[in-house]
């Protein structure tokens, strides 16, 4: 079943603030020189800002 319009623009709109959210964040990391803690293929790890930077570039709403 396909959500309506105003339930999928609503939802893409936060997915783009989420990503937006998360982008300053680990900008923020990467100017700091700090690593941050993801979540990738079921498993905690930890990376440096800027790998985490090219993660976010490639995400897609679900």
């Amino acid at each position: 079943m396909k959500p309506d319009n105003s339930t999928y623009d609503k939802t893409e709109a936060l997915f783009i603030a989420l990503k937006s959210a998360v982008t300053k964040e680990f900008e923020l990391k990467k100017r700091l020189g700090q690593n941050v803690i993801i979540y990738r293929d079921g498993k905690v790890i930890e990376v440096s800002a800027e790998e985490a930077l090219r993660t976010t570039s490639e995400a897609e709403p679900c």
